[in-house]
């Protein structure tokens, strides 16, 4: 089966991923993809949404 790897970007660098997945097809990829893109946004809402600390 082959290996896929998903790197991640964004303003503070790259993160690679150094193990990979083994996925059995192109929608298996897709999947995967999908379901790690959305995990991605909800992280990104929770700590956007936390308080980052007091200015007063």
């Amino acid at each position: 089966m082959p290996r896929y790897y998903f790197d991640l970007r964004d303003e503070n660098g790259t993160a690679l991923d150094e193990e990979g997945l083994e996925l059995s097809s192109p929608r298996a990829v897709q999947a995967e993809a999908a379901k790690s893109l959305g995990d991605m946004a909800r992280d990104a809402i929770l700590s956007a949404s936390r308080p980052r600390g007091r200015d007063h």
